[in-house]
């Protein structure tokens, strides 16, 4: 059996050009991010593996939470990578940088490779955050849905809030409606094993 032949990205990332072997070029293509956590609930002392989604003010998912994700933007010039890090800083506010602080949250320990799974032709990167608190991001995202002079892109997003990876639903309980793309992903990720990336 022959191997496939990654393709070469533009940017010369190797994460791009497997992306783009699994996909094609497409002149539409988006990105998206499953911010991966263990959760500490102070009052049982117990961790809950979590990922953080956002609650869509506009578009086809309005109202609904799904991944911090969208499409790639002329500046992103064809790079997967760019254009998650400008998605996941621009819905989440998240403050990931390109470069070492990327590949510390978003590269396997196992496999010395970024976490990424296609599903339904969308790159979806999978990036561990440990620590990180829904209090101060949501106190950003609403200082930015404040101010009319910012564009929509980053003003997309209500607020964020943490779901358990086990079934989708919100960590304390709170009845939230989950896009479908979201939990697609989710039972992707949970048929293949978080750790197995």
């Amino acid at each position: 059996m022959q191997k496939q032949q990654q393709k070469r990205a533009p940017c010369g990332h190797r994460t791009c050009g497997y992306i783009l072997s699994k996909i094609g070029h497409k002149k539409k293509c988006g990105v998206g991010a499953v911010i991966y956590n263990n959760y500490y609930d102070r009052k049982t002392g117990s961790l809950t593996p979590s990922f953080l989604l956002g609650k869509e003010r506009g578009g086809s998912y309005k109202g609904m939470y799904n991944l911090l994700a969208g499409g790639l933007e002329h500046s992103d010039c064809g790079c997967f990578i760019k254009g998650i890090i400008r998605e996941i800083n621009q819905e989440g506010k998240l403050g990931i940088k390109f470069g070492k602080d990327f590949d510390r949250k978003f590269r396997s320990q196992k496999t010395g490779r970024i976490r990424v799974l296609i599903h339904n032709g969308t790159p979806i990167f999978i990036g561990y955050l440990n620590g990180i608190s829904r209090r101060p991001l949501n106190q950003k995202i609403k200082q930015c849905n404040q101010n009319r002079n910012l564009p929509w892109c980053e003003r997309e997003m209500d607020c964020v809030d943490w779901f358990k990876l086990s079934d989708c639903s919100q960590l304390e309980g709170k009845r939230c409606k989950v896009s479908s793309f979201a939990s697609g992903v989710i039972k992707r990720i949970n048929k293949i094993g978080i750790n197995n990336f």
